[in-house]
């Protein structure tokens, strides 16, 4: 198995689209009442590829063409607060002792907590210093005031996820593999089937040079959010943007769910883009 290391890509361009995208689904499926048991208010979420719950971010560092567009904006913007991601953000860096910037497994939570919602959470990471630091975390204090469960799993995350698939209400899964696996792409394409004929509403990202989305035919949902690095004022390091590939399940009233998500996280896209250029 190849090893990868997120941290010296942590914050970049790539990073801000997908986490943004992960905060504003979250939130509209809470919102909504559904991608868990609705009697309970709250969210089944499961991730593959987990990374850190979050990140130091020290200069120089691809965050700078990404997060660090922004930062300096954050505290004194106030638009930038309207979107969840950005004021989760702006709470984890209030103090000077250095610029942390969270994974999207720890941004789930922040927004749980937020939303006074209950967030029952598996994430795999096949990294054993990554896995500690999540041991680490749920122990300590920050994840404190969250109801429900987070359990961080050793192993690989594409073989794993499938287990809480079919053994839980739907919800939402994030696929974010490294990419470091020739093998990557066509595992991910097969996690997202299976997860979408299971209820799931998936997200999938990729960077848009590699062009992997997927080709699936019958019922449901199947779209492509890309945003264009250059376009939001952030810089990719030679990647010109990134995407995430939004499924959904098959039925009618899911595929209504669908049309109004994909709708959402569209109007918040552009609220992004008009926003980034405005700062």
């Amino acid at each position: 198995m190849v090893s990868y290391d997120h941290r010296r890509h942590a914050g970049n361009a790539g990073d801000v689209w997908k986490h943004f995208i992960v905060c504003e689904a979250a939130g509209f499926l809470i919102e909504l009442g559904t991608g868990a048991d609705a009697a309970c208010g709250g969210l089944n979420y499961a991730e593959s590829h987990a990374g850190r719950p979050d990140y130091i971010l020290r200069a120089p560092g691809e965050w700078q063409g990404g997060i660090g567009r922004v930062l300096p904006h954050l505290l004194e913007e106030s638009s930038l607060r309207e979107l969840s991601y950005f004021d989760i953000l702006a709470d984890l860096n209030s103090s000077k002792e250095g610029l942390v910037y969270p994974g999207s497994g720890r941004l789930a939570i922040e927004l749980a907590k937020r939303m006074n919602a209950r967030l029952w959470a598996d994430l795999w990471d096949c990294d054993r210093d990554v896995v500690a630091s999540w041991d680490c975390f749920l122990r300590g204090p920050k994840s404190g005031g969250l109801a429900g469960k987070v359990v961080i799993h050793m192993g690989e995350g594409f073989s794993g996820v499938l287990s809480r698939l079919k053994s839980s209400a739907a919800g939402l899964l994030f696929i974010d593999p490294p990419y470091v696996d020739s093998r990557d792409t066509v595992k991910a394409e097969r996690l997202l089937k299976t997860a979408r004929k299971l209820g799931w509403t998936v997200l999938w990202w990729y960077m848009t040079d590699l062009k992997t989305i997927p080709t699936l035919s019958g019922p449901g949902g199947l779209a492509e959010l890309e945003l264009q690095f250059d376009e939001a004022g952030l810089e990719g390091g030679g990647w010109e943007g990134s995407t995430v590939a939004l499924a959904g399940s098959a039925g009618e009233a899911e595929g209504d769910e669908f049309e109004r998500l994909l709708a959402h996280l569209e109007r918040r896209r552009d609220m992004l883009i008009r926003i980034l250029k405005s700062v």
